[in-house]
Parts: C-alpha cells; sequence; structure tokens
C-alpha cells in the first residue's frame, strides 16, 4: 500500500463519539471547565507558564505535526484539492486563556510558515456570534445547535471561496 498522510492521523479520533452527562449550564461550571481544560493542556505539554519560551520538547512534537500536515498539504495540493485548515470558536470561559500573545505564539506562528498561500485558514476564535454559552456543551465542546450553526458558517464561507 503506497503510504499517504492520511493514513498517519487516526481517523477513529475524528469519528469517535463522546457519551456525556448533561451539565448544568451555568457561567460558572463553564468557568470550572475551561480551568480544568487548561490545567490539563499544561500538563500534558509540560507547560507551566505560557510566558516561558517553548520547550525543547513541544518544538520536537510542533516540528513533526509541522511536517504530517505539510504532507497532508502537498498532497491535496497534488489532487487540486484546496486543503482548509479551521480554528474553531471559542467559549468566553476558554477564549479568555487564549490571549492573542497565546494564540501567535502556539498557533500562528506555528501554523503561518506551513500553510503560507497553499491553504485557505479559516479563524473562528475570536467570533462573537459564536461565543453565546447557549451554543456550547461545555466550555470547549458545541453541542448540537452550535455545531449546526458554526457547520452552516463553515460551508457558506467555503461556497464564497
Amino acid at each position: 500500500m503506497r503510504w499517504e498522510p492520511i493514513h498517519f492521523y487516526p481517523l477513529f479520533e475524528i469519528f469517535r463519539i463522546h457519551k456525556k452527562k448533561k451539565l448544568n449550564l451555568t457561567f460558572k461550571t463553564f468557568k470550572t471547565d475551561a480551568e480544568k481544560r487548561i490545567d490539563t493542556w499544561k500538563k500534558e505539554f509540560s507547560i507551566s507558564d505560557y510566558s516561558d519560551p517553548i520547550s525543547l520538547i513541544n518544538k520536537d512534537r510542533m516540528r513533526d505535526s509541522a511536517h504530517v500536515l505539510s504532507e497532508i498539504i502537498a498532497f491535496c495540493n497534488s489532487r487540486n484539492f484546496v486543503p482548509i485548515v479551521v480554528f474553531p470558536p471559542l467559549s468566553d470561559s476558554l477564549s479568555i486563556y487564549f490571549t492573542p500573545e497565546i494564540k501567535q505564539k502556539y498557533i500562528y506562528d506555528w501554523l503561518t510558515p506551513i500553510i503560507e498561500d497553499r491553504v485557505v485558514f479559516l479563524d473562528y476564535s475570536d467570533d462573537t456570534s459564536l461565543k453565546d454559552m447557549n451554543l456550547y456543551y461545555d466550555s470547549f465542546c458545541l453541542n448540537k445547535k452550535g455545531s449546526e450553526l458554526f457547520s452552516s458558517r463553515v460551508l457558506d464561507q467555503i461556497g464564497n471561496l
């Protein structure tokens, strides 16, 4: 079998269905959930302070991820597909942790050299119309209503390209 970049990413993760308990949607539960997520991500990526330089291990991980994304982009371009990278919306509770400096350091500085002009980049992270708490299951995941609204927006924007 020929190696193709899409085989590198575990697709079952994309399609996995999570059965979750319904949360009591309050600002406090969203805030608590966001804090837990940020703490978990900091532990997962060994980040003690976002203002610290990116660690060597994270630079290695970012380089490996950049290579995989570059291969996926090359695969798409070789078949005349237009790759689209989407930064999804963030709830208010979570977006307070994603300051412009954090997004620049951990997302844009990493992503921009890879995508250049070969990819359409759609950034919904600051879309205020997608920040309503009632569009989210928790601080991170859109609920059905939010997913439908977001999907519709992305499809409309893709249709206008």
